[in-house]
């Protein structure tokens, strides 16, 4: 099982998690999406969730960074996204680094509630997602106005997003920005925001 197979795993059981709100809203998923903003440090997320509360008239984002071992890397990663994020979690499938993924959750459980970061598991067997540590909402937000711009514009962007559809003007898939480096480098250059912009307005042109 690669990494990317978990997506769409834990990607439902988002989905599912939403189904039991007591408030009425609706909710957009994304997987292995990159984002580009001038100055935002966070350019991939594995999961990501926007959920829309019709009566409070909000937002809510969810991450989930998966991997299949290495715990510490996700740490990171799941930390960082406590900026623009409400809820945060680290996803692993039951496999052979379980149990070493276990010792490093009791050697860093204090770190893990502090940061209120989650952790979720797929047990394979079962066919089920296991919650073992829940995600409280993330008070990092509102740290500074750089923050929540950011987290504005990407629920902007994401709101914006069509049935069907999973990219904005935002947003530039992996393969898009794997062809903008090529073309660079064949042609003996860096990599330029113009050159990234220009892939995505492309694709926008194409979906007219």
């Amino acid at each position: 099982m690669k990494e990317s197979d978990l997506y769409p795993i834990f990607e439902q059981h988002l989905v599912n998690t939403w189904s039991f709100k007591e408030l009425q809203g609706s909710g957009q998923t994304f997987t292995n999406t990159y984002v580009y903003y001038a100055g935002l440090s966070i350019n991939e997320f594995d999961v990501l969730g926007l959920y829309k509360h019709y009566k409070r008239n909000k937002y809510t984002i969810t991450s989930i960074e998966v991997k299949l071992a290495d715990f510490h890397t996700v740490f990171f990663q799941a930390y960082v996204r406590t900026t623009i994020c409400d809820y945060c979690y680290m996803a692993f499938p039951l496999n052979w680094y379980f149990g070493s993924l276990l010792n490093e959750l009791i050697k860093n459980y204090e770190n893990i509630i502090s940061t209120r970061l989650g952790l979720l598991v797929y047990d394979e067997e079962r066919k089920t997602v296991w919650v073992v540590v829940p995600a409280k909402k993330s008070q990092r937000i509102n740290n500074c106005e750089k923050n929540k711009r950011y987290r504005n514009r990407l629920i902007n962007d994401l709101a914006g997003v069509k049935a069907g559809q999973t990219y904005t003007p935002s947003f530039i898939r992996r393969d898009e920005l794997r062809e903008v480096f090529s073309v660079a480098t064949d042609e003996g250059r860096k990599v330029s925001i113009d050159d990234i912009l220009a892939k995505m307005q492309m694709r926008k042109e194409n979906e007219k």
